[in-house]
């Protein structure tokens, strides 16, 4: 109750209630580009073949449904943000990726804010012509009939033109909304679009169940029953996975007689479980499209039978992405051999670990263990809602949200967005404090 009444504290807190409504306005402009169609396309067909899609429960079904609620329904809509976040995230991936290969692309890491603005142009860049690529994918598959149905009124040049300027333009839009959010809002922009994504297309998987419900009568209330408890320990495991840590005591030079008498506080190095957080699902996910994009291309139709939702080939990348992310992106935020420095510099050390180049093999050794933890639970978390929806009957996003991808995101950016709500209130409390008369008598 502390912790919730805390929370509500953001409203007394005049820059806070500033970050909060700019976060709000920049997501409900996110949300109503998800309703703009794009100019020639057929909205009673595509109404009607995501009908289609909504009722199968496998292959293009599943996948369609994946994409879609990332996308916060803009897919099923043919919107302008249809792409959404997924490109940028894409890009940065590979950006990230190149600086272990390259020392020019590092040495901009390590120029401070400079070279991470130059970074993030390069970014850009790269993210504008993976839209393109993207782009006329998706518009080459619309001008396709799929099961007699016509998506585009007009297929031809002037379409395909309109749509991949369109979709390009919404997702250095969608880009865009991301930023402002990081910089004037309340946490990562990119995390919080996906999340505001998955939130907003909860309804439509909640109706879908509902009418299940009606078709199935009195079984239908034991799968309720079910995915309560289900919701409910997974929430559980998310929490105690996002915020569990292996806590390695300390001690510095200066305060060892004081421990050993018995005086001095405790310290402790943290080492959460789950180092990446849900960045490896998200990367995850901007990976695993690319085949169904790829499959588009003459001679590579292989690929979208080969890398369905389902498929045992699809599991098993899925699977080995997540777990790659999750050591690329530990390895990213956290280096051994740097804080075993940073510890010999300060005269901190590990009880029984002498500093130096064994303090950071000791810290390696229990990083990699600790993230094989992190890894495992989430690549479970991740697999969980195709076996929900093919064993329940129910839809990828209903699934995705009482257990698995989209519940572990909304739960993680939550966690995330809490964290830096009370970092600014411990902040503003701190900041009075030293204000206020009392502390100026001082």
């Amino acid at each position: 109750m502390e912790k919730l009444g805390s929370l509500f504290g953001v409203f007394t807190v005049l820059e806070l209630r500033k970050k909060l409504l700019i976060t709000l306005s920049l997501i409900v402009v996110f949300r109503m580009g998800t309703y703009v169609t794009i100019p020639g396309i057929d909205s009673d067909e595509l109404s009607r073949l995501f009908e289609q899609f909504r009722r199968e429960q496998s292959g293009l079904g599943r996948l369609m449904g994946m994409a879609n609620m990332f996308s916060g329904g803009a897919i099923a809509q043919a919107a302008v943000f249809s792409l959404g976040i997924m490109p940028y995230i894409t890009a940065s991936i590979l950006f990230q990726i190149l600086a272990t290969v390259y020392p020019s692309l590092k040495k901009l890491q390590k120029e401070g804010e400079g070279g991470r603005r130059k970074l993030n142009q390069y970014t850009r860049y790269a993210t504008l012509v993976i839209c393109v690529f993207q782009a006329s994918m998706i518009c080459r598959a619309l001008e396709q009939p799929m099961d007699q149905i016509h998506l585009v009124k007009h297929p031809g040049m002037v379409f395909m033109v309109t749509g991949v300027v369109a979709l390009t333009a919404g997702t250095m839009i969608v880009m865009w909304l991301g930023e402002m959010i990081t910089e004037f809002g309340l946490g990562n922009g990119s995390s919080l679009i996906i999340m505001a994504g998955i939130m907003a297309h909860l309804p439509i998987g909640l109706a879908d169940f509902a009418q299940q419900l009606m078709e199935e009568g009195g079984s239908g209330y034991l799968t309720v029953a079910f995915l309560m408890g289900f919701f409910l320990a997974m929430v559980i495991g998310i929490v105690y996975t996002t915020l569990g840590q292996r806590r390695i005591p300390i001690r510095q030079q200066r305060r060892v007689v004081a421990a050993e008498t018995g005086g001095g506080l405790r310290q402790y190095l943290p080492l959460r479980v789950n180092m990446a957080g849900v960045i490896p699902i998200i990367f995850a996910q901007s990976i695993i499209m690319f085949p169904a994009f790829l499959g588009q291309l003459p001679h590579l139709h292989f690929l979208q039978d080969a890398f369905k939702p389902g498929q045992l080939s699809w599991t098993v990348l899925y699977l080995v992405l997540i777990v790659f992310f999750c050591f690329f992106y530990t390895s990213m935020v956290f280096n051994p051999s740097e804080m075993a420095d940073n510890m010999k510099q300060g005269g901190t050390f590990i009880p029984g670990i002498r500093p130096g180049q064994e303090t950071a093999r000791f810290l390696e050794t229990l990083l990699i263990r600790i993230t094989v933890v992190g890894a495992v639970v989430l690549a479970v978390i991740a697999i969980v809602p195709h076996f929900l929806s093919a064993s329940l009957h129910i839809s990828y996003a209903l699934a995705g949200i009482f257990g698995g991808t989209g519940l572990l995101i909304v739960v993680g950016v939550a966690l995330d967005l809490i964290q830096k709500i009370e970092g600014h209130l411990l902040t503003y409390n701190f900041d009075a404090l030293v204000e206020s008369p009392r502390a100026r008598r001082a």
